[in-house]
């Protein structure tokens, strides 16, 4: 057997590992689901950057024990592993966890690397403005300049590449610690608004609402479970989950209590 024969191989061996790991049947025999979530991250609300942190946190591991129990009869058969964003994907698709759900986009290129649910939760891009701020489309961003929360995981290097895909051009940008700097910065004059999660702007506009307002939707994106790529059972036990949430009313239920004040 010459190495490339003896590579492949081995690479396939990995992949049915990968799969294997993450099978209804292994799930059962280990007794525990794997699910990757967002970080609990610090108590207080104005420490974190995701004014929404704690509210797509809590829905998402709802839905977790809900597919734990489908899967397992418990909904506290359920391990949660807390990474950093950028590592959320690769490990469901390593076969590290069994699931990823963490506010997720299904996007061409995230859907390469892993097959995902139908989606529980939609949302979009949008701009905390001034009261009497004028910006109602993505016309309207056009030479001007908004504050993006700085982050460690890239999202603002993604949030500016949904804008430019969406307008054809993409907006100029400063870097703020968190809301309250945009906020700040949007009332000194240094930025038109923030760009943001339409989700962290109601939640920022619900404890600090006064002069400020949010755009309509800049962008629409859906967010769904990931499952390693050709694990077909237990995506369709993702599903069946979804949709009992779905036809019962408790996946509208998560999605408005995640737009609410913690």
């Amino acid at each position: 057997m010459n190495i490339r024969s003896i590579l492949c191989a081995l690479l396939c061996l990995v992949s049915v590992t990968a799969l294997a790991a993450s099978d209804l049947a292994a799930i059962r025999a280990r007794g525990q689901l794997i699910v990757s979530v967002k970080n609990e991250g610090h108590k207080e609300v104005e420490k974190h950057r995701d004014p929404a942190h704690f509210q797509k946190r809590d829905m998402e591991v709802a839905i977790a024990r809900a597919i734990a129990a489908h899967i397992l009869g418990s909904p506290d058969s359920l391990s949660l592993k807390m990474m950093r964003k950028p590592e959320r994907l690769p490990a469901v698709a390593r076969g590290d966890v069994d699931l990823g759900i963490s506010m997720l986009r299904v996007t061409a290129d995230n859907a390469r690397l892993v097959d995902f649910s139908t989606p529980y939760y939609r949302s979009g891009l949008a701009v905390l403005q001034a009261k009497d701020g004028a910006i109602a489309g993505k016309r309207d961003l056009a030479g001007k300049t908004f504050a993006v929360v700085e982050r460690n995981d890239g999202d603002a290097a993604a949030m500016m590449a949904a804008i430019a895909a969406a307008t054809g051009s993409a907006p100029q940008v400063i870097l703020v610690a968190n809301f309250k700097a945009g906020a700040e910065a949007i009332s000194a004059g240094r930025a038109a608004g923030l760009i943001s999660e339409a989700v962290n702007i109601d939640v920022f506009l619900a404890r600090h609402g006064g002069d400020f307002k949010r755009s309509p939707l800049l962008t629409e994106d859906v967010f769904a479970v990931a499952v390693a790529k050709g694990n077909a059972e237990l995506l369709g036990a993702v599903n069946e989950v979804l949709a009992a949430l779905e036809a019962s009313g408790e996946l509208k239920r998560m999605a408005s209590a995640a737009d609410l004040p913690h």
